[in-house]
């Protein structure tokens, strides 16, 4: 039961932490790089409190090399996602006047943001697996696949696909 309630709490945050991320992103076109990386220094703390809880383990002196590598691990992460967000605000602030090249560029370059993060993933996950275990490990990217989910829907659901403003505005005008 009472790791039922302590995972319950761990959802609770990743849930309160993704919805200020949804916040924050409704004024994407307005966010500058700094709040981007506040947003998702938000995350990575959520993210490390979900960490202790799932791995039951704790900021003692037992698992500084954990944190050692946890930490340059989230530090690359987020620069990667930094310019995932700001590619994301390029198309948002371009999205009326967006031609083939600037689009075809935007999605090469996120696709490009989105291989970054699986060979980072896939580096530190052997790192991971050395310092805790298999299990340990596969639970660390559980919770990062999670978080990335969910902040990916999130960003999707108010990122609109090209075209669509001028057709929504053109049913409605009928």
């Amino acid at each position: 039961m009472k790791i039922f309630k302590r995972t319950q709490r761990s959802i609770h945050l990743m849930v309160v932490t993704i919805t200020l991320l949804g916040m924050g992103l409704k004024a994407q076109a307005q966010m500058d790089r700094d709040d981007m990386a506040i947003t998702l220094s938000l995350i990575s703390k959520s993210k490390k409190a979900t960490i202790c809880n799932y791995l039951e383990i704790d900021q003692s002196p037992k698992y500084q090399g954990f944190w050692k590598v946890y930490g340059e691990y989230e530090s690359k992460r987020k620069a990667i996602m930094v310019h995932k967000l700001e590619l994301l605000d390029d198309y948002l602030k371009n999205y009326y006047i967006l031609d083939d090249a600037k689009a075809s560029r935007i999605t090469i370059e996120l696709m490009h943001t989105d291989q970054l993060i699986g060979k980072l993933d896939g580096h530190y996950f052997k790192k991971f697996q050395k310092l805790l275990g298999g299990l340990q490990a596969t639970k660390i990217f559980q919770i990062e696949n999670f978080m990335q989910t969910a902040m990916t829907a999130n960003i999707q659901s108010k990122t609109p696909i090209i075209g669509e403003i001028e057709k929504l505005s053109r049913l409605q005008h009928n």
